[in-house]
């Protein structure tokens, strides 16, 4: 930090002294860094806490509830979820500072990769070497009560999903990237009675296996696939072959052209390798417009992007949270990603999430009054 100065965002004249250069006395210079350090981290923790406070009010928002304000049962679980979002973001907003030399994560300039593409190693506050990585910020706040893994197989394609069995119809999917596997639509299919929109134009590559694929979509409640585009800016150069890519609003426009805003999807899934960040930007965008609400978000997020900074990381996570979404599961994804350079999330709505929770009170009230029957 450099001389008085002060941190971005901080309402007041605040500001410490400069850091004591290395050419002090030993007794000192100890002294002297311990009380640097202190002011640095008391200076921080304001910064910290006015964005935590902007930050929850955001999440007080998109809770949904009544006319009459939320019931007892919602407003407690409400607020456990919104005290597990500010401790979550005083811990990673904490870390940050003192492991990068004051940076402000949500600005954070910090690359995740060095020049080779490697993952940068740092010691963590805590002590230890290791590789450490943006995905260490993120865990889930949320605790979905009926969170099951669709469908129950081995492998990458199943994800984790809040209430699979208690979307309204029409149940609606739009899976963006497949590689073949049609895995988690087919259980949806079964648990939901969900429909499905897949695109992937890379399956191009395989004629004669993309009409087949086709073929056993279709059978998926009227499931589709599309394979003219994919989804993003530019091209996308895959194996040696240039597909034309197109924004995610364009997309949705055309597949459902006609439907009143919000376009309400069941579950939006995305796979696109690395693409993620760029579309997310688009579905924030789209949320924050009125024009799109997502029950469920699935998406995996690749690190191996050049140029790719803690700040793009954290700006897709707070996204998810000015869309409305609260992360309910997270899962290193070991299958050519070692274990750490890829993730998959899983976000649920408070809206889907407090429909969760009225069917599982529903339940036990059920069973309460069987109980008393017998």
């Amino acid at each position: 930090m450099a001389k008085n100065a002060t941190l971005p965002g901080v309402t007041g004249s605040w500001s410490c002294p400069a850091k004591p250069s290395m050419d002090s006395q030993q007794l000192r210079m100890a002294t002297c860094s311990n009380r640097w350090r202190t002011c640095s981290k008391t200076l921080a923790s304001r910064q910290h806490e006015e964005h935590i406070a902007k930050v929850l009010a955001r999440s007080r928002a998109a809770s949904p509830c009544g006319s009459d304000g939320c019931e007892g049962w919602w407003g407690r679980r409400r607020d456990m979820w919104l005290e597990s979002v500010a401790q979550a973001e005083r811990a990673r907003l904490m870390h940050h500072f003192l492991s990068f030399e004051g940076q402000f994560l949500p600005r954070s300039d910090t690359s995740i990769a060095n020049d080779e593409g490697s993952m940068l190693r740092r010691r963590d506050v805590g002590g230890g070497e290791g590789v450490f990585g943006p995905f260490d910020y993120f865990e889930p706040e949320f605790s979905c009560p009926l969170e099951t893994r669709v469908p129950h197989a081995v492998g990458d394609g199943p994800k984790w999903v809040c209430g699979a069995e208690l979307f309204p119809a029409p149940c609606r999917i739009v899976s963006l990237g497949s590689n073949f596997d049609d895995l988690f639509e087919r259980g949806m299919a079964t648990a939901s009675g969900c429909s499905s929109y897949v695109v992937d134009p890379t399956l191009r590559a395989n004629p004669a296996r993309a009409a087949a694929f086709e073929r056993g979509l279709g059978a998926l409640r009227g499931s589709r696939l599309n394979t003219s585009v994919g989804v993003g800016s530019g091209t996308l150069d895959f194996r040696g072959t240039a597909y034309p890519l197109v924004g995610i609003g364009t997309l949705l426009s055309d597949r459902f052209a006609g439907e009143p805003a919000p376009l309400h999807l069941s579950v939006l899934k995305i796979d696109i390798e690395g693409e993620e960040f760029g579309v997310l930007r688009d579905v924030w965008s789209l949320c924050a417009k009125g024009k799109l609400a997502l029950d469920q978000l699935n998406v995996e997020v690749h690190l191996w992007r050049k140029r790719l900074r803690y700040r793009d990381v954290y700006a897709l996570f707070d996204g998810a949270r000015r869309c409305g979404l609260a992360l309910h599961h997270k899962e290193r994804n070991g299958w050519a990603c070692e274990g750490w350079v890829c993730g998959e999330f899983s976000f649920v709505s408070l809206r889907h999430a407090r429909r969760v929770y009225q069917q599982l009170m529903n339940d036990v009230r059920q069973a309460d009054r069987v109980v008393w029957t017998q």
